[in-house]
């Protein structure tokens, strides 16, 4: 059993051989076979509803607030489906990566940079987005807010989920 800091790295293994089976989000696994990996698709394990989403600071409400003050700083996971989440949501708000700074960075480094307040939010799940939800911003004091979940991106039919490969 390997815990992987994203779909990415689950690759890697799968690819390398060290794993012969794994579960792993849409996104990795499209990145995956886009590449021409091996590995297919057994079944679909479920979809990430409000088990992933773009926690921000309580003052960006809206996608369209990314864009004020020069752009928000927002962090996501090396090609994980929050990556995915994150593009979506600039993609429906009728921005371009021009308009934020989009980083792809590991969870514990989106928890230190939400810590120190250098980051303005994240696309995230599990621990990190538990941590963004009740930790207190490192700037403001204030903790995080879903600002669009997995299940909201699904309903622009940006849909995400886990494969069993």
């Amino acid at each position: 059993f390997y815990r992987q800091p994203s779909g990415g790295r689950t690759i890697e293994k799968l690819e390398s051989g060290d794993l012969d089976m794994a579960i792993l989000g849409s996104t990795p696994f499209a990145a995956g076979a886009a590449r021409g990996a091996t590995f297919k698709a057994v079944s679909m394990a479920h979809l990430k509803g409000r088990a992933q989403a773009l926690i921000t600071r309580p003052g960006l409400v809206a996608p369209q607030d990314l864009k004020k003050d020069g752009g928000a700083v927002i962090w996501a996971p090396y090609i994980s489906t929050t990556h995915y989440i994150a593009l979506a949501v600039i993609a429906q708000a009728g921005m371009n990566l021009d308009d934020v700074t989009l980083e792809l960075k590991t969870p514990a480094e989106i928890e230190a940079a939400w810590d120190a307040g250098t980051i303005d939010g994240a696309a995230c799940w599990g621990n990190t987005m538990s941590h963004l939800l009740h930790e207190p911003h490192g700037i403001d004091g204030a903790v995080g807010r879903v600002m669009v979940d997995a299940a909201s991106v699904a309903l622009w039919e940006y849909e995400t989920g886990n494969v069993v490969t």
